[in-house]
């Protein structure tokens, strides 16, 4: 009995694909997309209001400080 092996490719889905988001074209600083879609930018944004460390929100939230970086520039 011979088995046969086949090859399959990975399908790439939305969240897997790397997105640039708009304003940020030729930016060096890169984000998961999946980071992004589990975000809540209401909190993220009340934090910074409130003068909470870069470090704080990280910790919180589950960011990298790069993470952080490339978020805060989306406004």
């Amino acid at each position: 009995m011979e088995l046969a092996i086949h090859s399959f490719k990975p399908v790439e889905t939305y969240i897997d694909a790397q997105v640039e988001p708009k304003g940020l074209a030729g930016s060096t600083l890169e984000v998961n997309p999946k980071t992004l879609a589990h975000l809540n930018f209401g909190i993220f944004r009340q934090l910074r209001k409130l003068g909470t460390s870069k470090e704080r929100i990280c910790s919180v939230l589950g960011l990298s400080p790069a993470d952080y970086d490339y978020i805060e520039q989306l406004g």
